[in-house]
Order: C-alpha cells, then structure tokens, then sequence
C-alpha cells in the first residue's frame, strides 16, 4: 500500500493506483562479327596489306632473314609489307648440311638462300640432314651382307654413305654349305653371329667371316606373346598351329610376324633378333625366337574453343590442362564437355567421330583421333542503381555496392538479388524501375535493367499536453498547444519547447520527456516523446504551506521507483475541488522524515500553493508515475487564508 500523509502539521491517508489510458545499357551484340557475313570488295589505289611468313626448321640449323625480322631458333614468325623481297638464308648447325626448302606458293633452289616476294601469307620449312659417314663392308668365304638402313647388299654393293651418327644393322647370310663365323673390325663391338649395330660416328670397316660346314640340323623354336602369328621363309613354321621346325646347319630363316585385330607387333627376342621387322636366324645352332604381341593404342587429342574444359570416361584427358591420350584399340572412349562461367558448349568437331548437339560425345578408338569442343561466351547485360536519399544497395552476386559502385554487367540469365540499407535517420520507402515493393529485389538478366532504390527520412511525433492556463511554442515551428499539440519532426532534430503562462497563471514545471521548471526545455528526436506541462492559476496574495511524506511502495508492498510528481487540488469544500496545480517531483522540496520502511528511507516533502483569496481552503493530493499510473486522494487538510 502505498503510505500518503498530508498534513497542515501532520495527516496520513493510503494510495490506491488507478490505471490510466493515455492518448544498362544495353549491350548490342554482333552475331556475325570475326567471320561467316558478307564481304565486300573496295578498290584502292595502293596496297597497304602486310602478310605474315613463318618459318618451320626440320633438323639441326637456323633461319634468317633479309630484310630482318626473321631469326629462328628464337623468331619464326614475322610480318613484312605487300610486295617485299624477302630472302631466307639457312644456316646447319655442326655435324649437318642443308637438304632443301619446302616454300607455300613460291619455289626455291636447293642452295642454302631463298627469295620470295611477300604478295602473299606463307611458310616455308628449312631441312637439315647430318652429314654422311662411309661404311664398307668386306666378305671373307661364301655369304653376303645386307644392311638396315637399306644401302648395302654386299655381294654386289659393300658401300654405303650414311648420316652422322646413323644405327646401322649388319646382317650376315651364308651361302649354301657356309655358316657364318662372325664379325670383326676396328671400333666395333658385334659378338658372335647375330645382326652388328655399327653407330656411323666415323668411317666404319667391318669383315664378315663365312665358314663352310658339314651339314647338320638344328631345331627352330618360336613362342608367342600376346595375339599374333609368326611364318617363315623357307616354310616350316607357321606359329599359331605350327611353332617348331627343324632345319639344316647354315639355314637363313626369316620370320615374319603378323598381330591380330587390335595388336600390334612390339618386337623380337632370342635367336639374334631384334626391333619389329623381320627376324633372320643362321641355323648354326638350335635357337628359340619369341614374338611379342601387344594391344594396339591409338592417341586421342582434344582441343578446346572458347572458355571450358573436357573430361573422359573412362579417365585420361582433363583438357584445360591434359588434353592428350593413349588408348587400346576399340576402346569407347566418352567426352563431356562443361562451360566455364560466362560460357555455353556449343558442339563438338572432329575428323572420324559423329557427335552433334552438345550432350556427350563417344569415340570408339579404332584409329587416331582429333576432337574440337567449341565454347561460346554468353552476352552480358548491366545491372543500373539508383539510390535517392541516404542509403546503400548491394547486390549478390557481387558487383553492386552503391554508394560507390552502382552498376555492374552480368552473364545472360543470371539472377542477381539486390538489398537495400538505410542509412542512419531513415528508412527504405521502396524500389521503382524494375523492382516494386520494400523486400529484396531479384532481377533476371535477360537484358540491361535499371533500378531505383529511395530512402526517405525517418519522422518522431512529438505530442504536447498543457494542464491549467498556458501554451507550450516550439523551435523549430510545429508545436503551438493550446491549438497545435501535436508536430513531426525529423529523426535526430533538437526541438526546443517554450512554456508561456496565460494571465493569471504561473508555470508549475515540465513533465514526460521533459522535467524541472524552466520556461524552455530541449527534446532531441531520436523516438516519439510526449512532454506535459503544467500551469496554476494565480488568483490571490494568500499561501498555505503543505507537508506530507513522500510515499515509496505500491499498494501491494512493492516498492515505488518511478514517482513523477504530484496532483494537488484545492476548493472551497472537502469534495468541491475547482483547481488541480500538476507539480512534478523535482519541484518539491524533499528531506530525510528520518524513518524508513522495506523499500528505503521515507522522505517528508513540502510545497506551498500561492495565490490564494481569503477564506477556508480544503487540500488533497494525488500521485502519478512515468507511465501515468496516478493514486486516489489523500485526506484533506484545510486552511484559512487572510
């Protein structure tokens, strides 16, 4: 219960609360541009076009030109005017020698200068071959020798010149009734009665021994590896079905190998054989030959167009980086091809593959294959904003941030979401252009869009109430109560408010928003506030001091901590009051009673009412809070004034 005593000298009454209800642009695109649209033709009175030459070199040398431009090595590639003259000069390196020129529309001599006239693009290829040593082969009894490379068959031809550093394999044949013996020679390492590898660094000699021999036979084994056949010269084996024969001492069997579908022949083992062509054993001794098989592969290349890359089934290519690979014959290989951002697949392209449209692409590798995926780049649109007011619009995906950066071009189709913030004071009134509404604004980029995005400021009501006689005046203008009590006002405006009492009446102090008792008081607009003020009337020269304790609990005990003030009225009898002075709490002059109760120490207060005629005065009063909560009347003290 709150405690009220309101005394002359000393009264108490209770408090009861009673609530209270207070009042792009657009981008144009060119379809045709680069290639495919019509051409035409302009005549001029000279020809300013310039071609290009490049230069390819096949072996160990260089290229220049005259005039310069050309130096390769480093610089194959140059561009010279209509009509120059312009004359390639091939230079060998050590241990090689010009073999000629390959020119696209001209003819050179093969001599090491070449003079075209450039009326033309071209290219031309300068060819070197090393030089050549000499290898002489000499027969001691019955045989002869070929070679591989080809150029020696000696019997007849035992001469041969050969590139620098050429690998040239002897083999050696005896005639009828000869077996051979073996090789020999200065800087040559050929053991026994094999093929001879002679590496042409230098002129090479090499003797070739044949023996005769008492005929005799010997056993010629061959086995297989993998999926082949392998005959010989003279018959005997045909291995598959038939792998051994026997054949007389001195025999020259040559086997030849055969791969089945798919394979191919990966080369000799045993019996003096190497390589992949045919083998060749002297039947001098009992020799087994193994023929290798292996399955057949052949490279599939990629190539991409555009912005995209190309991966395999199964794995091998990833094209962007690894675009090349090996596969075994017949192996189905399937291709898919996927954009990079900004970029559409367009379709695939290739010598011997049948792919349209652009879902997958399946190659069956039966033979080398070349594949194109071409990639188109997608048109793009901008994206304009606008902002009226103080404000920022942002965009995800990025690219808007205005403010700053208001507009940004993006990928046809791409669905762009804007979002508005208002800056501090005010708030977002809406989009206009191609977005309506306060939420987010999602725009599909299907072509340029523009887009307004408007803040207005934010406004506070500031609401005046006046008890007695008097107005309340604002700066700036708004407020003028008695009439206009109510005005909005800009977020973050200082309103200054003026009391002004009317005749008769003196201002008692502020309450709400405001407080204490002088004439001005500043409201910063930062919300809606509500101030009050209060005016009594002045009617005489009499005054009557009162006292009461200020009470601090609620009628249910709890304890009071947002008293405002007061409520006192006044009349010529107990339950005839004609005037209520609104006097707030920092108004009052308040001390220690020196007692004190749950809720703290209970304070006695005074104020006296001025302007009194003469004659008996009854008093009460009431108490309000912040919230406007007010009490019932106290108990009534009387007075008479002279």
């Amino acid at each position: 219960m709150i405690q009220l005593r309101l005394v002359v000298r000393s009264l108490l009454s209770s408090i009861v609360r009673t609530p209270l209800v207070l009042p792009l642009v657009l981008v144009a695109l060119c379809a045709g541009c680069g290639g495919g649209g019509d051409t035409t033709s302009v005549s001029a009175s000279s020809d300013t076009s310039t071609y290009s030459l490049a230069v390819n070199v096949d072996g160990a040398g260089s290229v220049t030109s005259s005039p310069a431009g050309i130096a390769c090595g480093t610089q194959c590639n140059a561009s010279y005017a209509h009509g120059t003259s312009v004359t390639l000069t091939a230079t060998p390196d050590a241990d090689y020698e010009f073999n000629g020129w390959s020119v696209s529309g001209a003819s050179c001599p093969d001599t090491t200068n070449c003079t075209m006239s450039m009326a033309a693009s071209r290219s031309a290829t300068a060819s070197f071959r090393h030089k050549y040593r000499m290898l002489t082969v000499s027969v001691t009894g019955s045989g002869s020798v070929t070679s591989n490379p080809v150029g020696i068959t000696c019997g007849s031809d035992c001469s041969e010149n050969y590139p620098y550093g050429t690998a040239v394999t002897l083999s050696a044949t005896p005639a009828s009734g000869y077996l051979f013996s073996g090789w020999s020679g200065s800087g040559i390492s050929c053991p026994g009665t094999g093929s001879c590898n002679v590496a042409m660094t230098a002129a090479q000699n090499v003797a070739a021994t044949f023996s005769p021999v008492v005929a005799s036979t010997y056993t010629l084994q061959v086995t297989l590896s993998g999926s082949g056949s392998v005959a010989s010269n003279p018959a005997g084996i045909a291995c598959g079905s038939d792998c051994s024969e026997t054949y007389v001492s001195g025999t020259s069997v040559t086997l030849s190998a055969t791969p089945a579908s798919g394979f191919t022949f990966a080369g000799w083992n045993g019996g003096g054989c190497a390589g992949t062509g045919a083998c060749t054993v002297v039947m001098t001794a009992a020799r087994t030959v193994t023929a290798s098989f292996v399955p057949a592969t052949y490279a599939l290349s990629v190539s991409v167009t555009g912005s995209g890359t190309v991966t395999t089934t199964p794995a091998g290519i990833s094209c962007g980086s690894d675009c090349n690979e090996s596969y075994n014959s017949g192996t189905s290989v399937t291709l898919t091809a996927t954009a990079a951002s900004g970029y559409s697949f367009s379709g695939w392209s290739g010598g011997g593959i049948s792919c349209t449209g652009t879902g997958t692409c399946t190659v069956s590798m039966t033979a080398t294959k070349t594949v194109t995926a071409t990639f188109s780049a997608l048109p793009t649109f901008a994206a304009t904003v606008s902002v009226t007011g103080s404000g920022t619009v942002t965009s995800a995906p990025a690219g808007i941030a205005c403010g700053g950066d208001c507009t940004e071009n993006y990928v046809s189709g791409t669905s762009v979401t804007l979002s508005a913030s208002a800056a501090s004071g005010y708030s977002f009134s809406g989009w206009g252009g191609a977005c309506t509404g306060t939420g987010n604004c999602t725009l599909s980029m299907t072509s340029a869009r523009s887009v307004t995005a408007t803040f207005t400021q934010s406004t506070y009501a500031l609401t005046v109430s006046v008890s007695g006689s008097g107005s309340v005046s604002s700066a700036p203008a708004g407020i003028s109560c008695g009439a206009i009590c109510n005005a909005n006002y800009a977020s973050g405006t200082s309103v200054t408010l003026t009391a002004t009492p009317a005749s008769g009446s003196n201002f008692s102090g502020w309450g709400g928003a405001c407080s204490g008792v002088s004439a001005s008081c500043s409201v910063s607009m930062a919300a809606a506030k509500n101030v009050s003020a209060a005016f009594i009337a002045n009617t005489g020269s009499g005054s009557v001091p009162l006292t009461w304790e200020a009470p601090n609990q609620n009628v249910d005990n709890t304890c009071l901590t947002d008293l405002s003030g007061y409520k006192i009225s006044r009349g010529p009898a107990p339950d005839n009051y004609t005037a209520t002075d609104t006097v707030m709490a920092n108004a009052v002059s308040c001390n220690d009673s020196g007692m004190s109760n749950a809720c703290g120490a209970i304070k006695t207060c005074t104020y006296t009412v001025n302007n009194l005629t003469a004659g008996t005065w009854y008093f009460s009063l009431r108490v309000f809070d912040s919230v406007g909560d007010i009490s019932d009347y106290s108990n009534v003290v009387s007075k008479v004034t002279p």
